[in-house]
């Protein structure tokens, strides 16, 4: 729009044919946040595919805005980040709510505004798909311009508890808004992971009660959900409220490394590993859920012979 700040430049690697867009407000990352989206894009569409990381600024559905700061999250999320993998961060929606800030003009982060103007600096051969976590299915129709953005960037569903399966996200949409295709095509866009049920909500309650070497909270659930250079950071900074005292100012983290050989291969491996680890907990979970079974009680002979004397009668 007129007047509107400057597009944020991106680079992003020659071969890439598609562009998976990630945004939230990581507050903080965790695993979710970066095997996810990762073991995805190398699922759906190898090496020609990229994920772009896309903090946002202030969502206008969580109106209760970021627990931490802009800078520390981006931190946060450079140190989460830092693995192999086909990806990248383009912070235009924070430096976009900067430049407004510093004219007066506060506005929520909207993803049709984000996707415009990414489109008009990226090459047309790279088509967009939007990645989204399954549990945000059922109020998408409530986002500004829903359609616009699926024209722009189809969804792809990333499955969390509770929705998930074509199932749940058909019984979360709203039938007065969706047609009938439009309903069967959301019940095609859901991405080959494993459920998964952390939450940043969940994580950011346990941390005022969490060890202060960051090497104890991968014992520890849901701690165990953030890798140890974002708890380290984390218990720094004083973040989340770890401790009683104020919050630190940022401390600048370089940019993660760039993709690298093999990476993909390698990171289904590991991802690959974990999420196997994920299903048979699961399995053992519900199977330890599940009453014991009973064996049938054997008839008394005399109730055998009275059940004999009624047949015969």
């Amino acid at each position: 729009m007129p007047g509107d700040a400057p597009i944020t430049p991106l680079s992003i690697p020659a071969k890439v044919r598609t562009l998976i867009v990630y945004g939230g407000s990581f507050d903080p990352p965790h695993f979710y946040h970066t095997i996810g989206p990762l073991s995805i894009v190398g699922r759906l569409f190898g090496p020609q595919g990229w994920v772009l990381y896309v903090p946002a600024a202030r969502s206008p559905h969580k109106p209760d805005g970021p627990h931490a700061g802009d800078e520390h999250r981006l931190a946060m999320l450079r140190l989460a980040l830092d693995v192999p993998g086909p990806r990248s961060i383009w912070t235009d929606e924070l430096d976009r709510a900067r430049w407004r800030r510093e004219r007066g003009l506060g506005t929520p982060s909207y993803t049709i505004d984000t996707l415009r103007r990414l489109r008009r600096i990226i090459p047309s051969r790279v088509s967009l798909r939007l990645l989204i976590g399954s549990d945000q299915v059922g109020a998408f129709h409530r986002w500004k311009d829903p359609r616009e953005i699926i024209r722009l960037a189809e969804p792809i569903v990333m499955v969390r508890e509770p929705v998930v399966s074509a199932c749940s996200v058909y019984s979360a949409l709203d039938k007065d808004f969706w047609s009938r295709d439009e309903l069967r095509a959301w019940c095609t866009r859901l991405a080959p992971n494993f459920p998964m049920d952390p939450s940043s909500t969940s994580v950011r309650d346990a941390i005022p009660k969490a060890p202060k070497d960051p090497d104890r909270w991968e014992d520890r659930p849901p701690l165990n959900e953030i890798v140890t250079p974002v708890a380290r950071y984390i218990i720094e900074h004083n973040l989340y409220g770890f401790r009683a005292g104020h919050v630190k100012a940022a401390t600048p983290v370089d940019r993660p490394s760039g993709d690298q050989p093999d990476a993909m291969k390698k990171l289904e491996l590991a991802a690959g590993l974990t999420l196997i680890q994920v299903g048979q907990k699961m399995l053992s979970d519900a199977a330890a859920s599940k009453p014991p079974k009973t064996k049938p009680r054997k008839k008394h002979p005399r109730a055998k012979a009275r059940g004999r004397r009624k047949s015969s009668s």
